[in-house]
C-alpha cells in the first residue's frame, strides 16, 4: 500500500522528525488530514454539520481510536512500553509523549567517569581470535576512543597453529606477529590475555597451549598445557626474563607480544622438539 511503513519505519529514540513525516503518508490516505499538525481528532466540516452532537462524539471517538491504533503499530515496542497505558489513547497527548521519549539521550553530556561505568557494564567479555566488531565502537570517534582500551583489556585473544606449520620457528614468530596485528596498535598496552595453541592436525585437538596473561599486580605470566617438564621450564625462564625487561621498559600488555616474538630459538629448543 502506498505510504505504508515497514519495520524499519518504526519510531525509536532519535528519529521522531523523520517518523512523523512518514506517518503523514499513512494517515492522510485514510483520514484526509495531515498527521504532523497534531490537530486531532478532526472531522470534515460537511460531515460534522450533518451529524447530531452524539454522532459527532462517537465519530471523533472512533477516529481517535483508529489513529491511536495506527500510531501504536508504528512505534518500537520497547519505546511504547515506557508510556503509561492511559497516554496511548488520546492522539495529541500520545504524540506529545512520543516526541519527548524519542529524543536521543544526551549520553556524551554525561561525565566521563559515568560513561566509563556504563561501558564497563555493557561491554562483554569475549574469547575471540580477532578484534570483534561491537556496535558501540561505531557510535562516534569519542566513544570508540573511550571504549577500545576496555574492550582490548576484556578480550581473551587466541590463535592456533597446526603442528605441521610449526616446524619452522620463524613461522611461529611470524604467526604470532600476524595475530598481534589483530590487536589495535594504539591499545596493545591494554592486552591482558593471549593463548597460542599448537594443534596435532585435527581441529580443536591441542598438542600444546601457552596462555600468556598480564596484570598490574602479577606482571607477565604464562601457563602451559601439553609440554614436558624441560620445555615448561624453558618457557617459564623466558617469560621471567621478559618480565624483568618489561619492568625496566615500563611495558604492560605489550610484554605478551614481546614474549611471543623476541626469542625464535625457544620454539626449537623448547616447545617444538618436545
Amino acid at each position: 500500500m502506498a505510504g505504508s511503513l515497514t519495520i524499519s519505519g518504526l519510531l525509536y529514540e532519535g528519529n521522531y522528525e523523520e517518523w512523523i513525516v512518514r506517518m503523514d503518508a499513512v494517515i492522510v490516505p485514510h483520514f484526509g488530514h495531515p498527521f504532523s499538525t497534531k490537530i486531532l481528532p478532526w472531522l470534515p466540516w460537511d460531515e460534522a454539520r450533518a451529524m447530531t452532537v452524539a454522532e459527532r462524539r462517537e465519530a471523533i471517538s472512533t477516529f481517535t481510536r483508529d489513529v491511536a491504533s495506527i500510531i501504536r503499530a508504528h512505534v518500537r515496542p520497547g519505546l511504547l512500553a515506557r508510556l503509561p497505558q492511559g497516554d496511548r489513547e488520546g492522539n495529541r497527548l500520545f504524540l506529545t509523549r512520543l516526541e519527548a521519549l524519542a529524543k536521543p539521550f544526551p549520553f556524551l553530556r554525561l561525565p566521563a567517569d559515568v560513561r566509563a561505568r556504563i561501558y564497563a557494564y555493557v561491554l562483554p567479555r569475549h574469547k575471540v581470535r580477532a578484534m570483534s566488531k561491537f556496535p558501540i565502537i561505531q557510535v562516534s570517534s569519542l566513544v570508540r576512543k573511550e571504549t577500545l582500551p576496555l574492550l582490548v583489556s576484556r578480550t581473551k585473544y587466541s590463535a592456533n597453529l597446526f603442528r605441521s606449520e610449526a616446524s619452522d620457528p620463524n613461522r611461529v614468530v611470524q604467526f604470532a606477529r600476524e595475530s598481534a596485528e589483530n590487536i589495535l596498535c594504539d591499545h596493545r598496552k591494554q592486552l591482558r590475555s593471549f593463548s597460542l595453541g599448537l594443534l596435532r592436525g585435527v581441529p580443536n585437538d591441542d598438542w600444546a597451549k601457552l596462555h600468556f596473561t598480564f596484570s598490574n599486580e602479577s606482571g607477565l605470566q604464562v601457563t602451559t598445557n601439553g609440554l614436558c617438564a624441560e620445555s615448561k621450564a624453558l618457557v617459564q625462564k623466558h617469560v621471567a626474563d621478559v618480565e624483568a625487561n618489561r619492568k625496566a621498559l615500563g611495558l604492560q600488555g605489550e610484554s605478551i607480544i614481546l614474549a611471543l616474538v623476541s626469542k625464535p630459538e625457544l620454539w626449537v629448543k623448547g616447545v617444538l622438539n618436545n
